[in-house]
């Protein structure tokens, strides 16, 4: 347990200022050319960012979803660029649970980017788990860096074995064992310890609601635009026929009327009489 007290006493990067969540608009030039068309689809801090992505048909992407790009950030590992930012040319599909595939697009896998596809799946719950579960079967460092506060277990894990044990450890026959504290010495370290863990999980799920929040209004606002293109294209169908059948109708109004002008023509140079005079014969 010491060795555990002397861990905390460095400042968890979940738990820091940098670590503070927030939806920002596009600054950087370079960050724009890959966030064009994305504003306001992003959440992040000073580690990384998660950015929904919306597909490109022209460009030949048929997926959307949520990818997560590193920063250089003091105390994270070095990454190379195609680790940091994930090149949607190059995607490689690395691990698939349920409907939800996960695609990246460099190694080692625990600190590159990575992209979510989120086609079959509206909900930020179930893509928060699929964080979680990356930060536990693989020590996923960029995750870890920029959404530490997902990894819970190690609080309750201690929680519950300190729960068991907490009444052999204040039996009065532990308390002869060990004359070196007394029960209300043992108690006292108990309770401390509890609330420390207690605090620090209350401070990760209140960080992971806010997360599921920023996540939800990414997927509630593509879900919106999403509905306001289908409604433009419902639209434009229903209109492409009546304008196709206008023009077919102005079409014959043209024609109609270009006919009857040439019988009218017709019809007024055989009512004035008038002939063609023949041609002067020459003789030679």
């Amino acid at each position: 347990m010491g060795t555990y007290f002397e861990e905390e006493r460095e400042h968890s990067r979940w738990d820091s200022g940098q670590a503070m969540l927030h939806r920002d608009a596009v600054k950087d030039k370079k960050d724009e050319s890959r966030e064009k068309g994305n504003e306001g689809y992003s959440v992040r801090n000073s580690y990384g960012t998660l950015r929904y992505l919306k597909r490109d048909k022209k460009k030949r992407e048929y997926r959307e979803g949520f990818v997560m790009e590193a920063f250089e950030a003091p105390g994270t590992p070095l990454h190379t660029d195609k680790e940091k930012h994930l090149d949607r040319s190059t995607m490689k599909r690395v691990r698939r649970v349920g409907k939800q595939t996960l695609y990246a697009s460099e190694t080692p896998f625990e600190n590159q980017a990575l992209f979510l596809d989120m086609a079959g799946s509206k909900r930020s719950k179930k893509l928060i788990n699929y964080l979680k579960e990356q930060l536990h079967a693989n020590g996923h460092e960029t995750i870890r860096d920029t959404f530490g506060f997902l990894d819970q277990e190690p609080e309750r894990m201690e929680l519950e074995t300190m729960k068991e044990g907490q009444k052999e450890a204040l039996s009065p026959e532990a308390v002869q064992a060990d004359r070196k504290a007394s029960l209300e010495e043992r108690a006292d370290t108990y309770g401390k310890r509890m609330d420390t863990l207690n605090s620090r999980l209350h401070r990760k799920e209140a960080k992971e609601r806010q997360l599921r929040t920023e996540l939800q209004f990414m997927l509630e606002e593509r879900g919106r635009e999403q509905a306001r293109e289908n409604e433009a294209k419902r639209v434009q169908n229903e209109q492409e026929p009546s304008q196709n059948a206008k023009g077919k109708r102005q079409k014959d109004i043209f024609r109609q009327k270009y006919q009857n002008f040439e019988d009218n023509m017709a019809d007024t140079g055989s009512e004035s009489g008038i002939e063609e005079e023949p041609e002067p014969k020459t003789e030679i």
